[in-house]
């Protein structure tokens, strides 16, 4: 998910999460990086000068044993939803997409995220279970030789 710069610090100029997180988000407003902003805030800066935010990517394993098409669709859709919500609600987080492996009845979705904890969240909150969250790298055929 790309949020503009201006839209991440407006969101979080008005979400009353932790002074941590204020404070790593304005060392990366002003241009500076503290021992404390970790991997999420090198990878924002990083991408300061082309004027956006790319947010990690995170997936979620599940295990769904004898899950219908129908209820897999369903899930998807709160998943979306609830992602939405909290979006609009200060804290970005988007459903991408997800795989479903009929044959070990597993899915793995796809999230940007700005944490773990956020998916996770949103998991909770859409009433779907997890195996485990893990950041993941997204690598393109066109990104290769």
């Amino acid at each position: 998910m790309i949020v503009s710069r201006e839209t991440l610090f407006q969101r979080a100029e008005c979400r009353t999460r932790s002074v941590n997180t204020a404070a790593k988000l304005m060392s990366i407003r002003n241009g500076r990086k503290s021992k404390r902003t970790g991997d999420m805030s090198k990878r924002m800066l990083s991408s300061l000068n082309t004027g956006t935010i790319v947010m990690p990517q995170y997936m979620v394993e599940r295990h769904l044993p004898g899950i219908t098409p129908d209820q897999l669709s369903a899930a998807a859709s709160r998943a979306k939803n609830v992602t939405a919500e909290m979006t609009r609600q200060g804290k970005p987080v988007r459903y991408l997409r997800s795989t479903f492996v009929p044959a070990e009845e597993r899915s793995f979705c796809l999230f940007d995220a700005s944490s773990e904890r956020d998916v996770k969240e949103a998991n909770e909150r859409a009433e779907i279970p997890l195996v485990r969250i893990t950041e993941v790298k997204h690598i393109s055929a066109d990104e290769v030789d």
